[in-house]
């Protein structure tokens, strides 16, 4: 997957003291590659350097199966299963969650950022959390700001059936 030794390159360049959009240019959000330079840095680079990061994104990916089996468990067997299902048809993430994806990093944070919002009680310390992992979301992979659609559904639904019960 060519977007992986993209990703490594970013990575192992911040790792270097490089700066992104200032030193080299990177059209993905930043977030992963300072997450990662810890990694590269002072270590002899091979293709032991590709495994640990996969070891890195393999964390995240067991966070997004942890997430779906909270959800599961939390909101009952309708909206955990719907959860799941959501997430088994992101091929994104069943084809590329063993390899530096920036995708399967923000899919958890975007996860507890809907988890938040769905289970906050409009509170307004749950709805900063959630937007703050919504932000960390897209800082990490742009791409998450198209997942903004499903807050603002929820938030449009919630006000459409409080109006009839005030």
């Amino acid at each position: 997957q060519p977007d992986e030794f993209e990703h490594l390159h970013a990575a192992w360049l911040v790792s270097q003291g490089q700066t992104p959009y200032v030193d080299f240019f990177q059209h993905h959000t930043p977030l992963f590659y300072y997450i990662a330079a810890p990694f590269l840095s002072g270590t002899d680079l091979g293709f032991d350097t590709i495994l640990n990061l996969r070891l890195l994104i393999l964390l995240f990916w067991v966070s997004t199966t942890l997430i779906s089996w909270l959800w599961l468990r939390r909101y009952g067997q309708i909206h955990g299963f719907l959860a799941i299902c959501m997430l088994a048809s992101n091929s994104t993430m069943l084809s590329f969650g063993h390899i530096i994806f920036l995708d399967t990093v923000s899919i958890p944070l975007l996860m507890l950022s809907a988890m938040l919002i769905a289970g906050g009680g409009g509170k307004p310390r749950w709805i900063l959390a959630s937007g703050i992992l919504f932000g960390l979301a897209v800082l990490t992979n742009l791409k998450a700001s198209m997942a903004m659609f499903a807050p603002i559904l929820i938030m449009v639904s919630r006000g459409w059936v409080a109006r009839e019960d005030p």
